[in-house]
């Protein structure tokens, strides 16, 4: 540098030594705006902007080399851990040979704390199984994953996982015990993973044990995230509670993107009480049809079957003269479907239906009739024009039930001739009305706990199959399946 000095009207030319390179300022941004590096980050990647003095012709942030743009000199996604992170940021002076090096530290929040965010550049590359926000919520994987769009792996697979806090109750019956969990898709709110997630989410320690089965998992679609609640967006996922560790956790096919939150469900019905003061008859299965009903497997009727109205506060258990209400065979495919979390095709119900008397349906009443026959639970009766009738609005039989149970699950068939021959000695007082080819099915049903028998020597195939009934068996079908 040269430098004129003047004195006494003397002019004096100086060589000056040249100014070293320096850092000036450090700055990041964690997807909230620029912060100075003495401030927390509330997400895991963030970007770092170098200024120095005019020296500096090439900066590196641990050993990242930096962008020159505006100014100032970027590196972006820069990952932090849990905690305090040492940055070190160089700048080199490489004309003349001179750099600086200093030191900062960035503290990276990181726990169950609303606004917190954790992002993965490349979901491909992540690991198989996941603890996010200490622990809080815990994600595996498929093994070949991928964020998908319109079937394809998406150009970008960068995705993000975020907490936020409750600000209302999802429903008059339903109270938060968790925060709010968000699964994003950079790409777009319309993509999916090549496969079946698993998500464990730990909710408030202070919920009683006993009240478990009243727990359940809601999904929200990705659009709750920036255009508010939406009740039809809502899903109800169940799951299975783990009191030890006061989590829960629910399987995830495909369209894991949205949010998610533990609630704990507080509704009861008049049914379990006395009636008129007599006893009531279902009393017995209120634990029951209650963890369905918190799980999003039934729901209260709003109309009996011979078309009068279920009056407020029951769930349609029993009739107004104190009688069990049967269950039909459209809401039993539909509680088999749910509890078995068996996927649904609207295309195979709209374009080549199994059944012939069902047209007067809406597509989602028949979704789960077409998914229940197309999985091998049900089977239809002859048709009067041929082709086959499923019946939805009549009565299940307890056969009939015993039927679809031992089909759901999953277990191997006695010998028939066998079978017959055991349920002859079982039920010999009305053995003629079962139907012989009906009764392996019936032994499986039974030996798994689904179907009871009350008289010795009746198996009641006739008998028409409750909602109770229903209830109490599909519990423990789930039960078995490890799905609640």
């Amino acid at each position: 540098m040269v430098i004129l000095l003047t004195i006494a009207g003397f002019a004096f030319v100086l060589e000056a030594e040249a100014a070293d390179v320096s850092i000036k300022t450090v700055y990041f941004d964690d997807g909230s705006g620029l912060k100075r590096v003495s401030e927390t980050s509330l997400s895991n990647i963030v970007d770092v902007t170098v200024f120095t003095n005019s020296r500096a012709d090439k900066v590196t942030v641990n050993g990242k080399e930096a962008d020159e743009a505006g100014g100032g000199w970027d590196v972006y996604g820069l990952e932090l851990k849990t905690g305090k992170n040492t940055i070190q940021v160089v700048a080199t002076d490489t004309a003349n040979n001179k750099k600086v090096t200093e030191k900062y530290e960035i503290n990276y929040l990181g726990g169950n704390v609303p606004g917190i965010n954790y992002v993965i550049n490349d979901l491909t590359l992540a690991g198989k199984k996941l603890k996010l926000f200490d622990g809080a919520l815990q994600v595996s994987l498929p093994k070949q994953n991928a964020v998908m769009f319109n079937g394809k792996a998406a150009p970008y697979q960068k995705v993000k996982f975020s907490v936020a806090a409750p600000s209302f109750k999802p429903s008059s019956d339903a109270n938060y015990i968790s925060n709010i969990f968000t699964f994003t898709a950079d790409y777009s709110t319309n993509c999916t993973i090549n496969g079946e997630a698993e998500l464990t989410f730990e909710y408030d320690p202070q919920v009683s044990g006993t009240d478990s089965y009243l727990l359940t998992v809601l999904r929200l679609e990705p659009s709750y995230i920036s255009n508010g609640f939406s009740f039809p967006l809502v899903q109800n996922l169940g799951g299975v509670v783990d009191t030890k560790s006061n989590t829960i956790t629910v399987k995830v096919k495909n369209a894991v993107f949205g949010a998610y939150v533990v609630v704990k469900k507080t509704g009861d019905f008049t049914d379990f009480y006395p009636q008129a003061g007599k006893k009531s008859p279902v009393a017995w299965s209120r634990p029951y049809v209650l963890a369905l009903w918190a799980k999003g497997v039934m729901e209260p009727l709003a109309v009996y079957p011979n078309g009068n109205r279920v009056k407020q506060g029951y769930f349609g258990l029993i009739d107004n003269n104190n009688a069990e209400t049967p269950i039909t065979r459209r809401e039993m495919a539909g509680l088999v479907v749910k509890a078995l979390h068996l996927p649904g095709n609207i295309g195979d119900a709209l374009v080549m239906p199994t059944f012939t008397d069902l047209s007067k349906m809406s597509l989602f009443e028949r979704m789960p009739i077409e998914t229940a026959a197309r999985n091998g639970l049900f089977s239809g009766f002859p048709g009067k024009n041929g082709g086959l009738e499923f019946r939805p609005d009549a009565p299940m039989t307890r056969e009939q039930a015993g039927i679809v149970l031992a089909r759901a699950t999953g277990a191997e068939l006695p010998d028939p001739a066998k079978a017959s021959a055991y349920c002859k000695a079982y039920f010999k007082n009305d053995y003629a009305a079962i139907n012989e080819w009906a009764c392996p099915y019936i032994l499986v049903a039974m030996q798994q706990g689904l179907l009871q028998v009350t008289e010795p020597g009746y198996m009641r195939p006739t008998k028409l199959f409750s909602r109770a009934d229903a209830a109490r068996a599909v519990y423990l079908l789930m039960k078995t399946k490890g799905s609640i």
